[in-house]
């Protein structure tokens, strides 16, 4: 009976140690080169890259981390406009071409405001092949996202 209750309590400390990973994951960044000229921000699909605030209320996810070797393998928009009175709902999967397994997931709010759309993972993740992502509004608003995926 100790044994199991043992085991059972290695398993919730370990569960929490997991956990404590994936909340503190997001504190870890990426270095991103700034310009040296007097060239605007980084651009991404030809347009201006969000510039954000430091502490603004954008609803950014983080999960995983990059090491030596990692390379940047998918950089993806998710764009929806919004429906008046309505919440808008995107599910969408990213995957990394095989045998390679995702590091770091990078979803960022190109919405500064607040007023940006939420996301969660519903599948997958670092450690695996793919990724299933549900991007979900705030009444009345769009959702825009850009998702950046690194693998090994």
């Amino acid at each position: 009976m100790t044994t199991s209750r043992n085991a059972r309590r290695g398993a919730w400390i370990t569960a929490a140690a997991v956990l404590a990973l994936v909340v503190t994951g997001p504190t870890v960044s990426v270095a991103r080169a700034e310009p040296s000229s007097g060239a605007p921000a980084s651009t991404l699909f030809g347009q201006p890259a969000a510039e954000c605030p430091p502490l603004s209320p954008s609803h950014n996810l983080f999960v995983g981390f990059r090491l030596p070797g990692d390379r940047l393998v998918v950089t993806e928009p998710v764009v929806k406009d919004a429906v008046p009175g309505r919440i808008v709902l995107v599910e969408q999967t990213f995957s990394v071409p095989s045998p390679q397994r995702i590091t770091l997931l990078e979803a960022v709010d190109q919405v500064c405001d607040g007023t940006g759309a939420s996301v969660s993972i519903l599948q997958g993740g670092p450690g695996s092949g793919s990724v299933t992502l549900r991007f979900k509004s705030e009444r009345g608003q769009g959702i825009n996202f850009v998702v950046q995926l690194y693998a090994r």
